[in-house]
């Protein structure tokens, strides 16, 4: 069955990289993702035990920082890996992350590119962020005895009804995810329905709120104010609110 899914990517790929090239959206880079990784950056890699997290774009991104600083504070003697998809989530990455992770461009769902990263990062733990979700990686951690994590799984309504139509191919590599973590109980339902074992899958709620500041009572002293003082928040405007305001 992989080899079909493979041979219909090799031929998306083929109808699509010209596409990239034509509208200029080929970088730097794209070649990594074809399992060309730069030998200075496989001998990074080399020096410590790896945690992979991938983070597709820039939303991902945002929402996996208060994990990889947890990481990397609960994880002191492990390397952390992040690859990331598109261009925008690349460079917020290597900002947000330079003293954190080594950041590399994920790699495409082929079986020989997969198994140039697996092998190169040799990761402890490969954790990706919402649902991506794919099969020849999934095949190639799982056969390195790698463990898969899901965080912040979700599955939206167009995404939804897509799998649902290839259900009969998902089954057959969603349980190779040791821990779905999603975000909500109608996430979780659907990835079980589309195939996750039900005792791998667990709401625990939406990451992007792990950083939150905790509960606590603010006087107007603290915002800089009189105690006398009367203040009024607007928490959420548009532009041209505020002069309203």
């Amino acid at each position: 069955m992989l080899i079909l899914y493979e041979i219909l990517l090799a031929f998306y790929a083929i109808v699509f990289l010209p596409v990239l090239v034509f509208k200029g959206k080929w970088h730097q880079g794209f070649s990594e993702r074809f399992g060309f990784i730069p030998s200075q950056v496989c001998a990074v890699l080399r020096q410590g035990d790896n945690v992979w997290v991938h983070a597709v774009s820039v939303g991902e991104v945002v929402a996996i920082s208060e994990l990889i600083r947890q990481l990397k504070e609960r994880l002191p003697e492990h390397q952390i890996v992040v690859s990331t998809s598109t261009r925008t989530g690349h460079e917020l990455a290597v900002k947000r992350f330079k003293d954190q992770a080594v950041v590399l461009w994920a790699p495409l769902d082929f079986s020989g590119s997969v198994k140039s990263f697996v092998e190169a990062i040799n990761p402890k733990v490969y954790i990706v962020a919402e649902t991506e979700l794919w099969p020849n990686l999934f095949t190639a951690l799982s056969k390195k005895g790698v463990p898969i994590v899901v965080v912040n799984g979700r599955i939206s309504d167009k995404s939804y009804g897509s799998y649902k139509m290839i259900r009969w191919f998902m089954r057959r590599f969603l349980p190779l995810v040791d821990v779905f973590c999603m975000q909500s109980d109608e996430d979780a339902e659907r990835i079980i329905h589309l195939g996750a074992p039900k005792d791998k899958v667990h709401n625990v709620g939406n990451v992007k709120f792990d950083d939150l500041p905790a509960p606590g009572d603010l006087s107007r002293e603290d915002l800089g104010f009189h105690n006398d003082a009367d203040v009024w928040i607007a928490g959420s405007t548009h532009p041209g609110e505020e002069d309203i305001v």
